[in-house]
């Protein structure tokens, strides 16, 4: 009988965990994110438009700008932050931030698998009023 009850106490019990991810907006081009350590080292960003922002693949990506970036503890996306957006097939250098709205930020292991096969971390910031 008492391992019936340790055992509900166990499964009964609220357990909470500290994100391994925040995102704080500075102000409406600063974007600073802190980050546990290790992380995985690929990124992307969702806009509110619905474009994927790749920042791994882009010419300005993490890793040249950021050596050992699954070492970052915080990372700054400020207007001059830029990555790569595929528009009619072709490689385009943009900035992160473009327009008002919800973003999504994903950072994996592997950018190009679903979510249940890598390992990830996420955050969500909204720039504006949070409309698109």
């Amino acid at each position: 009988m008492k391992t019936l009850i340790i055992i509900f106490t166990l499964f009964g019990a609220s357990i909470s965990y500290a994100s391994p991810i925040d995102c704080k907006v500075a102000d409406e081009s600063t974007i600073i994110v802190t980050m546990e350590i290790p992380h995985p080292n690929h990124a992307l960003v969702h806009r509110p438009s619905g474009e994927t922002v790749w920042l791994q693949t882009s010419p300005e990506f993490i890793h040249k700008q950021i050596p050992n970036f699954s070492e970052l503890k915080t990372w700054v996306i400020s207007s001059e932050s830029k990555g790569t957006v595929w528009v009619n097939g072709k490689a385009t250098v943009q900035p992160i931030i473009k327009g008002n709205g919800k973003y999504h930020l994903y950072i994996a292991e592997n950018t190009e698998t679903e979510p249940e096969n890598t390992y990830f971390i996420e955050c969500f910031f909204v720039i504006g009023d949070g409309n698109s």
